[in-house]
């Protein structure tokens, strides 16, 4: 397997997407429940269930009810996995190879853009840097002033623009924003993407990559 051939495969593997469907399986016979655990996946179930009356008829969650919503979830998940020593889990998450020639990759750094772009060179691969809205640069760093200093809006208005123009440009249908987990800031990007799907007219796919892994490799040469 030559170096090219190696790369690929580093990349196939360490791209996924975040939807993992965890197999509860019942160990020794018995699972052992916890009640503050149980009440607290009761609570968000009940959460839900509250969702489904407000949301009606069409039972849609929008912005703060789809925060709730997915609060809940994760509420449900974290529960079901706290009960872990009493049962096994079997995640059956999937791996996920790239099609790149209807989309537009967006990457946060300059590393990330390097090494997409060693993997998939007929990718349009666009470097944001950070957050799109000044505003939002506030989440990452708590002590920005008011009003967001000249530098940070002209560096989101420059990347919100060049994103803009790789769209029209490739003629793209979906914007693949390859992240890092557990980042802060991809976190913010990622709401930010979401919440633009109508404004940049494609659809919105995230995939979390072990950038780590690859930006050593692709390094080595």
């Amino acid at each position: 397997m030559d170096r090219t051939e190696r790369l690929e495969e580093l990349f196939e593997t360490s791209v996924s997407t975040r939807v993992t469907i965890p197999e509860i399986k019942v160990k020794a016979g018995e699972i052992h429940l916890d009640p503050d655990t149980v009440r607290k996946i009761v609570h968000a179930a009940l959460e839900l269930d509250h969702a489904l009356v407000e949301t009606a008829p069409d039972h849609v969650a929008r912005d703060e009810h789809a925060e709730r919503v997915a609060k809940a979830l994760n509420d449900i998940l974290k529960g079901i996995l706290e009960l872990a020593p009493g049962v096994e889990t079997t995640p059956t998450g999937r791996r996920e190879s790239l099609d790149v020639s209807e989309s537009v990759v967006v990457v946060i750094r300059g590393d990330e853009r390097k090494a997409v772009r060693d993997v998939l060179p007929e990718a349009t691969v666009v470097q944001i840097g950070g957050p799109l809205i000044p505003e939002d640069y506030r989440e990452v760093n708590p002590n920005i002033p008011d009003p967001v200093p000249e530098g940070i809006v002209k560096r989101a208005e420059r990347a919100r623009r060049e994103l803009k123009e790789a769209l029209e440009k490739r003629g793209a249908t979906t914007l693949i924003f390859l992240r890092e987990p557990e980042d802060e800031v991809a976190d913010v990007v990622e709401k930010e993407l979401r919440n633009m799907k109508e404004e940049l007219g494609v659809e919105i796919k995230v995939l979390e990559v072990d950038f780590e892994n690859l930006t050593e490799f692709v390094g080595e040469g």
